[in-house]
């Protein structure tokens, strides 16, 4: 009898303090089982624990989440910036806290994170109107978290036809912020991002008499006054591709020659519904590259010859060759 007490006594000394540990000591729970979380699109974020912690939190209380706080100042060359955004989200795995709150007039923001442990580190993103983004991760030990902030740069440009005269068209920089529209003299201006390399493209329409293929053109820092000529071209070649039952419309269809006249990429000048069309084609033999909606993420290749005016229409092949991105 003896013996089966000691037993009962050990055994409830082992749970009493099994119980006490998971309460208290961080992480101890995981030995029992991980916790489970479950993000929805929403950005709610369930949590499934383990029956110990759930016991656990149940007889002794649930601890409370930990505060952590995060001040970062922004500024740039001239001095501090208000009204920067400043969001943040704890780098951990699982975090659920993302604090956003915008800088005061000394260009300071307080920015708290909610877990159930202390957060130790964080992922950052800073931007203001007028400056490029910063995103960086940092170390939160209770020091300020100084960000400079460097401001975006002006590219001017123009777009023109094959006699020098101005074009409209909707222009688009990788980098530059929203399309703009060419002005009646064929000019626009963009806000760029700043010390890296910057593509500039012509967005197509839907209507084939106003179709242009304007090329697009790189332009490598620095590219502070820098003026950017777009040529639009109508003369030459057209092609109209038809993408299959079940390939995806909403991926570029683009072109490349295969004499290698021309390595760029040639977008579509115009598409409307599953039909894209290429007008200004030099004669030759031409590699086109498409994407299938069911293959999101895999790129196939056909080819076509044009001849000096003619039209060619296909009906892009279901089972192309699977290929690499054209560099």
């Amino acid at each position: 009898m003896r013996r089966v007490v000691a037993v009962l006594l050990v055994a409830l000394f082992v749970f009493v303090t099994t119980l006490i540990v998971v309460r208290f000591v961080p992480g101890a729970g995981q030995l029992f089982g991980p916790t489970q979380y479950d993000t929805y699109a929403d950005g709610r974020c369930e949590v499934t624990e383990n029956a110990v912690v759930r016991l656990s939190h149940a007889l002794l209380g649930r601890p409370g989440p930990k505060d952590t706080m995060l001040e970062v100042v922004v500024s740039d060359s001239r001095g501090p910036i208000a009204g920067a955004r400043v969001h943040a989200r704890a780098a951990q795995k699982e975090a659920r806290s993302s604090p956003a709150t915008t800088t005061d007039a000394t260009g300071r923001a307080r920015l708290k994170f909610t877990e159930d442990t202390r957060v130790k580190n964080a992922v950052l993103d800073v931007d203001a109107t007028g400056f490029s983004l910063v995103h960086r991760e940092v170390v939160v030990d209770g020091s300020v978290i100084a960000v400079k902030l460097i401001s975006k740069i002006p590219l001017t440009g123009v777009v023109l036809d094959e006699d020098q005269k101005p074009v409209r068209a909707s222009i688009l920089g990788n980098g530059c912020g929203p399309i703009v529209e060419t002005s009646d003299t064929g000019g626009f201006e963009l806000s760029c991002e700043a010390n890296f390399r910057v593509w500039v493209s012509a967005r197509r329409g839907e209507r084939e008499e106003d179709a242009w293929r304007i090329d697009g053109v790189g332009v490598a820092p620095p590219i502070n006054a820098k003026v950017v000529t777009l040529k639009a071209r109508r003369r030459g070649a057209k092609a109209v591709f038809t993408l299959p039952n079940g390939a995806s419309p909403g991926s570029d269809v683009m072109l490349t020659q295969q004499d290698g006249k021309d390595a760029e990429l040639v977008y579509a000048a115009w598409q409307k519904g599953e039909r894209f069309g290429f007008i200004a084609l030099e004669p030759g033999h031409w590699w086109v590259y498409f994407r299938r909606v069911d293959e999101p993420n895999v790129l196939r290749r056909s080819e076509f010859t044009t001849t000096e005016e003619a039209v060619t229409e296909l009906v892009l092949p279901r089972d192309a060759p699977v290929v690499a991105f054209p560099d």
